[in-house]
């Protein structure tokens, strides 16, 4: 994954987080014109850093990492890329939730 994918996903969920960039760069200890960088793909993060990202947000690195998540957002289309992003952020207990939500959606359906 390029640097400017990999500055995109985070940006995307620290906005999910509704953190903006001076809020999150404090919680992990850098300089805000650092984060700018990173999510800008102008900058590559250290291993620290990304952990302190990852924790920060409550996200797994695999969100960052992941060569499926673009794969999965062009089959989805950006018609469904909000939500694909906020399941990304979910606890295993609120996909489960989730999971079961639209269990009920579908099995209720007229």
């Amino acid at each position: 994954m390029d640097d400017k994918t990999f500055g995109n996903h985070i940006r995307a969920a620290r906005k999910m987080k509704e953190l903006t960039a001076d809020e999150l760069s404090k919680q992990i200890g850098i300089e805000s014109k650092s984060l700018y960088q990173i999510e800008g793909g102008r900058r590559s993060t250290s291993i620290p850093v990304f952990v302190a990202i990852c924790n920060a947000l409550e996200t797994s690195p695999e969100y960052f990492l992941s060569k499926e998540l673009n794969e999965n957002l062009t089959k989805l289309g950006t018609k469904y890329q909000s939500l694909f992003d906020r399941m990304q952020l979910m606890s295993p207990k609120e996909l489960r939730m989730m999971e079961s939500f639209a269990d009920t959606l579908i099995k209720n359906r007229d």
